[in-house]
Parts: structure tokens; sequence; C-alpha cells
């Protein structure tokens, strides 16, 4: 292992893929590691927690790395489409707020993967351990400006944001304006439709300067011809091998490269604009080498048709899964797969509850995929198992709406008297009074 860098509350090493942060046990409300256990569930959120070791003076957790993804802070030097994208990645941890984890959404915690996916290193339970208290649209917004500016994180975060708000532009005034996570999304997909309407009048200026260009190299081709023929005692040969002319037309060569996938690329903005995605398609899907930003564009074109399987080819069908889930849930009912985990999503978006519970082995369930097994388990009566499961993952609202369930079947019981009934139904309300004050 490296040697231990100071990282959040405590010190982090990594060697490789393989990462170790270890902080102090007294920061925590933690008494058994036990009580850790619900850190080594998947979560498209994070990387995965390997093993937790816990001690009366520290704790530590061992995390791996997945390939390909890089720190958050040599995202900086990225173009703005590109810082855009990878602004609305850090938008998905708006989710936070509905589960049982939580992060420090520091740039040195979080890791991009292709401008398309996000993840935080370290994982903490809420209530168990920090950060305690976190405003996480507060802390994206100080993200998403520290992204495309010069300032540094924390002085942000310490002197709050709009200490730079007259020094900004004017999308991120609107991310500093923002109020929620929407606001934030708005921001982004605006100032996304404002650069690429720049990018295509570019576009514009650069096809109507082409003929002219043609022309002077042209004239420049014939005034190096011109001066091998005229002096005389140097072979054309030998003037073209000479080191400057080479370096110069290497130079060109290097430059011509550039204009044309810059050109190319200002192509595809405009078909993605104009929404001529099958077009986009044709241009792109044969490419072996694509850029973070052409994938990123060739991934939409395929959700924008329905091709979702093309789609997780260049990001992750996790990914595709959850952002139809977020955006558009009818396309998910129509994806035609034989993956255990789009089956999953599409059973519970057509409350076929006996196929989710069905279905639960074949995947690794994060603590959404989880209540919704715990819902379908509620749903066929099920309700001993329900709420094992909503209790394991600390959904109170899905406890009670168990329990609430249960005196549902006690009064409908025609086998059971009135004082039994009554009885029973008393139990459960107190263990409902229990879970509300959080004993349980």
């Amino acid at each position: 292992m490296s040697k231990p860098q100071m990282f959040l509350e405590g010190t982090l090493q990594i060697e490789g893929k393989d990462a170790c942060y270890r902080i102090p046990s007294n920061l925590t409300k933690v008494d058994t590691v036990g009580e850790l256990k619900p850190l080594k569930q998947p979560s498209h959120l994070f990387f995965n927690c390997m093993e937790i070791h816990f001690d009366k003076q520290y704790t530590t957790f061992h995390y791996e790395i997945e390939k390909g993804f890089l720190p958050l802070s040599r995202e900086r030097k990225q173009a703005p489409l590109q810082k855009l994208a990878i602004a609305e990645n850090l938008l998905t941890f708006e989710s936070l707020a509905d589960s049982n984890y939580v992060t420090f959404l520091h740039p040195e915690n979080l890791y991009i993967k292709q401008l398309q996916e996000v993840k935080a290193l370290y994982r903490g339970l809420r209530g168990l351990t920090n950060p305690i208290e976190q405003n996480d649209h507060y802390y994206v917004q100080c993200l998403i400006v520290y992204l495309f500016t010069k300032y540094p994180f924390h002085a942000l975060k310490q002197k709050g944001l709009y200490s730079v708000y007259e020094e900004t532009t004017d999308f991120l005034k609107h991310i500093i304006d923002a109020r929620n996570f929407d606001d934030l999304q708005t921001a982004i997909i605006r100032e996304r439709e404002r650069l690429q309407e720049s990018y295509m009048e570019e576009l514009d200026k650069k096809k109507k300067g082409k003929k002219p260009q043609k022309k002077l190299l042209l004239i420049g081709g014939s005034v190096i011809l011109a001066f091998g023929i005229s002096g005389g005692s140097v072979a054309l040969g030998q003037s073209l091998s000479n080191p400057a002319v080479q370096a110069s037309q290497q130079s060109l060569a290097d430059t011509q490269s550039k204009l044309k996938q810059s050109n190319e690329l200002l192509e595809m903005y405009r078909l993605h604009y104009n929404g001529k995605y099958e077009q986009l398609i044709n241009a792109m899907k044969n490419e072996k080498k694509l850029t973070g930003e052409e994938k990123t564009l060739l991934k939409e074109s395929y959700l924008s048709t329905g091709q979702y399987a093309e789609a997780a080819k260049l990001s992750s069908e996790e990914d595709v899964v959850h952002y139809l889930l977020k955006n558009n849930p009818d396309g998910l009912k129509k994806w035609e797969s034989n993956s255990s985990l789009v089956q999953f999503e599409k059973a519970y978006l057509n409350k076929k509850y006996d196929q989710v519970i069905s279905l639960r082995e074949k995947i690794k369930p994060d603590d959404r995929q989880k209540s919704i097994i715990a819902v379908a388990y509620m749903n066929t009566n099920k309700l001993n198992e329900s709420f094992v499961l909503a209790k394991e993952i600390g959904n109170k609202d899905l406890m009670i709406q168990v329990k609430n369930k249960q005196i549902e079947v006690i009064k409908a019981d025609k086998g059971k008297k009135d004082k039994q009934k009554k009885t029973e139904i008393k139990a459960i309300q107190k263990e409902i009074e229990t879970i509300n004050k959080g004993e349980q």
C-alpha cells in the first residue's frame, strides 16, 4: 500500500484498485461491526465495500475502485459540454435522501467514468456515521461551481456560494440560485442548449470559410514548389526533406486533423440538437475509437430512439435502467430484454409482484430495490418477510405500512373474535409507536 494520506475524517491508502479508509471509531455511534453490514450491499452510487474492521480505536473500510473511474478533481480541465455531462451525473446523489446511506459530497471522495457515471468512495449509515447532517443539494451546487471555476471547493463551502456570485457566469448564477435538484437540472439543460447553438453557429462559419481555405493551401503548395524549382542547386526532394519544412508540414497536418475532428463533433451536436438521432447513430455506430463526449451523444441518441441495449453497451445496463426509471418509465416497460435486472424493474412497474419476488435472487439489490421486494411481499400477503426486509434497510415508512396491513388482515379475519382482534391490533399499534420513536 502507498503512504497514508489525510482523507475526509481519517486516512486513505490506495494501491491499484484497492483503497483502505480508516477513521477513529469515536467519530461514529457504532457499537458492533454488525451494525455496518448494510454498507456491504451493492449500490449504483458507491464503490463496493469489500471488508469492514471495527474496534474501539479505529473503523476501517476496504473498497474496490472500479476500472475506468478517475477522481473528480482531474475533470476540471474538460471542455464545457463535458463538464455539463459531469454536472448532470452529480444530480444522481439526489437519491441519497431516499436511502439509509450518507456520504461526503467532496471532490476527493467522488470519481467519474467517461462522463457517464459518478460514484463515491466512502459510504456511511444515516444516524450512525458522519456526515450526520448535510444539505446534499447545497453540496452539489458547490461541486458544480468548483468544476467550472478555479475556486477551491472548501472555500466555496465555507464562505458560501454568494461570495463568488458576481464573478461567475450567468449559468453558474442559475446554479447558485437553484432551490432544488429540478432547478439544477433545468439550468444544466438550458446551458447545454446554449452551447450547442453556439457550436452550430461556429460550424456554419467554418463551412462558409471552407473553400477559401482550400485555395490558400493550394497557393501555399505552389509557393513551396516554386521555391524548390528556383533553388537551382537544391533538389526538390532535398528541400521537402528539410527538417523545418517537415515540421511545418506536420504542424499543418495536425491542425487539419484537429479541425476535421472538431467539425465532425460539431456536426454530431447539430444532428443531436435537431433530433436527427438515427442519422447520428448511422454516422457513429461503427467508429471504434470514440471520445467520452462522442459516447455521450451516441448513448443519448440510442436512448431517444428506444435502442436501450445499445445504450447499455456504452455505459451499463444499470445506468440505462436508472435513466429510464427517472425519465421514461414507459420506455422501460417496452424494453424487450432477457436481463434479470430489466425484467425485475418491469415487473414492479407492471405490478407483477410474484414475478418481482421470483427474480429477487437473480439481481444484487440495492436499498431501493430491496424496498421494491418488501412492497411485493406486502402485496402478496407475505407480511413477515416484508417487515424483516423493511427493517433491514431502515425504511420506517414501509415498516409502518406493513404493520397497518397486518391490522387490516386482522380486521378482515372472520375466524377471530372481536376481543382477540382488539388485543392483537393494540399490540401492533404499540409496535408502530415504537417504530415512530426510532426504538425498533
